[in-house]
């Protein structure tokens, strides 16, 4: 008669391992939900050589947080047309931007998820998403904006109280902006920003 129950108390200790189970036997899809926990595994249970590329991935992290076990590596979105106007940031795409051309124009840089989904469809309310953008400059040094699904932000806190204007500068400049996004309500953000210029020494 088969088991229709299986108990701690119905197998011995050692009585499954993984010379016993072939590889593939137990997929996600055989597991309910919290199935395997952390309290049930041993330390080392589960190692980089048991893992093959790409076993673990998600959803909601941008592709470049992937996590090494040697070392985190941050990639970044590296785009060579020269950038004015509305410019998209992709936040499931990446979260740190290289604009390697100067800038012809004052720039609105409108965050979203992607060209299908809003950034505020995939973030709750007490998120915070952290976005680095550095453009170069050459004979000016333009403006920034923010936006967000299109929505241009007013409650902006820029670090020294100072907001990137449009300058004529006399050396070609690289400049950062970096945002930090507090959803406070649907639709609704806090966002602290920072300026920072960088030139050739």
């Amino acid at each position: 008669m088969p088991l229709d129950k299986i108990t701690v108390d119905s197998i011995s200790a050692n009585a499954v391992t993984n010379i016993a189970v072939a590889n593939g036997t137990i997929v996600s899809v055989d597991l309910a939900d919290q199935a395997v926990i952390g309290s049930k595994l041993g330390l080392g249970a589960v190692s980089s050589n048991n893992m093959a590329i790409g076993a673990i991935s998600s959803n909601t992290l941008s592709s470049n947080l992937s996590i090494s076990v040697t070392r985190v590596v941050e990639k970044a979105n590296i785009n060579s047309i020269a950038i004015g106007g509305n410019v998209n940031i992709d936040v499931t795409e990446n979260t740190s931007f290289f604009f390697d051309a100067n800038t012809t124009a004052n720039v609105t840089f409108n965050l979203r998820a992607n060209t299908q989904n809003t950034y505020d469809s995939i973030t709750e309310i007490g998120d915070a998403t952290s976005i680095s953008v550095t453009v170069k400059h050459g004979t000016d040094r333009h403006e920034a904006n923010l936006a967000i699904d299109g929505v241009v932000q007013t409650n902006v806190f820029y670090s020294a109280n100072v907001k990137p204007s449009q300058v004529a500068i006399t050396s070609a400049e690289v400049n950062r902006f970096g945002y930090t996004i507090y959803k406070t309500a649907a639709n609704t953000y806090s966002v602290l920003a920072s300026n920072t210029l960088y030139a050739l020494g």
